[in-house]
């Protein structure tokens, strides 16, 4: 059985401007308080590149980059026990300048159940939580961004 939940966040920035900044796996702890270490041998990650995460409270993750189509899409895989969850970062241009930020999250395995529960719930019901904390760090890096969030699941 799987489990799929979606969120969708405004941005006041174009895909152009999102894009490497999600990319960038190395700075994720930099924007994401909910993640303590991001492990990577590639200065560059792109499609195939394995790094490892360590969520606050949580045991480290082999993850592993499954899609990167510049500047639309940012998708991985986690591995978990005896379950996978995969993340999808779409970013969509809209007509007003805007872009949407679309997460789905797809939690699938014989403890998708569990990992839904404990993992996948909490990163929607997050989601425009992290769009404000990447946005406050796009900030840092001399970029402006406005967020406007919904969320749907």
């Amino acid at each position: 059985m799987a489990f799929t939940h979606i969120a969708e966040t405004e941005l006041d920035a174009s895909p152009e401007q999102l894009f490497d900044l999600l990319a960038d796996v190395t700075s994720w702890p930099k924007w994401d308080d909910g993640i303590t270490a991001i492990e990577c041998s590639e200065p560059n990650p792109r499609l195939g590149t394995i790094f490892f995460l360590t969520p606050k409270g949580g045991p480290r993750t082999k993850l592993k980059i499954t899609e990167y189509d510049r500047p639309r899409c940012l998708a991985d895989i986690a591995y978990l026990p005896l379950g996978q969850m995969f993340t999808r970062h779409q970013l969509l241009a809209r007509p007003n300048g805007k872009a949407a930020l679309r997460m789905t999250i797809r939690v699938s395995g014989p403890l998708g159940l569990l990992w839904n529960r404990v993992i996948a719930r909490k990163q929607i019901a997050e989601a425009a939580e992290q769009a404000q904390a990447l946005a406050a760090y796009a900030r840092q890096q001399a970029q402006v961004i406005g967020i406007e969030a919904t969320c749907v699941t």
